[in-house]
């Protein structure tokens, strides 16, 4: 486990050029933006990577079966692989995580977030309902481990 000082910092972050950033986890770059926000300067950054990577790897184990229903019947799937497999990571969220919409923002035409939660990683690890500010972000993170 790591200490707090030993996570880069959004400066180190800023000055990475574009290739470098590309390599660094999304799970740790929003949770290190995240620390910064008083309310979740205590964050456990090192409980998140290993959740998301729990969940990436139980996507991983689910793959080759995908991938034979996918040879099956790829026009289900726009004759693309790749597509196939976004839409497990979908289904992984929706159906094995159970992750949600948040059903108070479910209808709104504008939100005031005024819970850093709702923007970060953690709100939607935590609680298992999200908004448009992290359930994308949560995909991307599950992909990118993925590859």
């Amino acid at each position: 486990m790591r200490d707090r000082a030993s996570w880069p910092t959004v400066d180190q972050f800023l000055s990475l050029p574009n290739e470098e950033l590309g390599k660094v986890d999304p799970v740790v770059m929003n949770l290190v933006v995240a620390k910064g926000i008083p309310s979740l300067a205590t964050l456990d950054i090192d409980h998140y990577v290993r959740l998301a990577a729990q969940w990436a790897a139980d996507i991983e184990r689910s793959i080759p079966a995908a991938d034979a229903n996918f040879s099956r019947r790829p026009d289900l799937w726009q004759n693309d692989l790749d597509f196939s497999r976004l839409a497990l990571v979908w289904w992984y969220v929706d159906e094995v995580l159970r992750i949600s919409y948040r059903e108070d923002q479910r209808e709104l035409k504008e939100v005031l977030y005024t819970n850093p939660s709702d923007l970060f990683l953690n709100g939607v690890m935590d609680t298992r309902q999200g908004t448009c500010g992290n359930m994308a972000l949560l995909q991307v993170a599950l992909c990118w481990r993925l590859r």
